[in-house]
């Protein structure tokens, strides 16, 4: 069989033209995602933005009502939702009148009452401003507490108010905002500090001038005034029995007086003892005297002590009083008591000691 070769063939064969375009196949399933990239590198930071501008000023804090304003100045009863002054002039008015209901016909009774509560002189501060011109306000302090008014039923407090700043001027029946601010109460009392060092001595007063000396009494010479031969006397003036001057007081033997009034006697003592019995120091009539005050000083010498007392001495005729006083002594002397033995107060000393003691005093006797 005899061959023929392709190139023999295309030769012989005439080509023709190319067909038309066959339709587009269906849209192939949509392939698995890819693998995330790497993150990149953080961006340089931008430049810090401009500053705001400055927000507007904050209104006054506290609780916020609104009313209607009120020209009427009279105290009646402000209609509900109103508020009124007791002065056209607001700055000058000394009261507010607020109705228990706000604009809004909102209660607010059980609030208004608590603005006064604060236990501080000043109660709080309440402000009222022009709901349409936040820059037409004034404010007040509210001063003491409150009172209800109106009605009967009540219907609005009368509250005591002090003004503080603001120019508040408005026509009637203009809207308003009330805003109330309680103060707090009054703190604790703190410890107490420490008391302070104490100041330096002031300097010593002028010295005042010397009193106009008076004038000498003299002895007396009547038989309620004697000087015996040991030197005892008692000076004294007139009815008022002022004593200018006393003699040495010692004597051993009798009584020697100087009248200072017509009731009232004094006279000297002296005694001596060495053993410890009881040493009578003085007597006197009870139909004479009802009592006598004395100053009495002992002394003891072998065993030294010194004293000095003082005794009241009262009876009622059978029964003696006495009683020590103003005692001062550097041992224990001895003790002293009296009694009533016929008709005559005896005073007596009875020594702690066996030692040569001796005493000395002054008696005032008293009818």
């Amino acid at each position: 069989m005899a061959t023929t070769k392709l190139s023999e063939l295309i030769g012989n064969v005439l080509i023709g033209a190319q067909g038309r375009q066959g339709f587009q196949g269906a849209i192939g399933a949509q392939g698995a995602q890819g693998v995330q990239g790497i993150v990149g590198a953080q961006g340089v930071q931008g430049p810090q933005g401009a500053q705001g501008r400055q927000g507007n000023d904050g209104s006054f804090g506290g609780e916020s009502f609104q009313f209607k304003y009120s020209t009427d100045t009279t105290s009646t009863d402000p209609f509900s939702g109103e508020i009124e002054f007791n002065n056209p002039t607001i700055a000058s008015a000394n009261v507010l009148y607020i109705n228990y209901v706000d604009s809004a016909n909102v209660s607010i009774q059980n609030y208004l009452q608590t603005i006064d509560d604060s236990t501080s002189s000043i109660k709080g501060h309440f402000k009222v401003t022009e709901k349409a011109n936040v820059t037409n306000y004034v404010m007040f302090s509210i001063t003491g507490s409150h009172f209800e008014d109106g009605g009967p039923p009540t219907n609005h407090f009368h509250v005591p108010i002090s003004y503080l700043s603001g120019t508040l001027t408005l026509s009637d029946q203009a809207n308003v905002v009330v805003t109330f601010a309680r103060t707090g109460d009054r703190g604790d009392i703190g410890p107490q500090g420490v008391q302070g060092a104490i100041g330096a001595q002031g300097a010593q007063g002028v010295i005042g001038a010397q009193g106009v000396q008076g004038a000498t009494g003299g002895f007396s010479t009547n038989s309620d005034a004697q000087i015996n031969s040991l030197g005892v006397g008692i000076a004294a003036t007139g009815a008022q029995g002022q004593i200018l001057a006393i003699g040495t007081i010692k004597a051993n033997s009798g009584f020697f007086y100087g009248s200072t009034s017509s009731t009232v006697y004094q006279k000297g003592i002296e005694y001596t003892t060495s053993t410890t019995t009881a040493r009578n120091v003085d007597a006197w009539g009870t139909t004479s005297y009802r009592s006598a005050k004395y100053v009495i000083t002992t002394s003891c010498n072998m065993n030294p002590g010194y004293e000095i007392i003082e005794l009241t001495v009262l009876h009622d005729g059978s029964n003696v009083y006495l009683s020590q006083y103003g005692q001062i002594r550097t041992r224990n002397m001895g003790t002293f008591d009296a009694n009533v033995v016929s008709g005559n107060v005896y005073v007596y000393f009875t020594p702690a000691t066996s030692d040569a003691c001796n005493g000395y005093g002054i008696v005032t006797l008293t009818i």
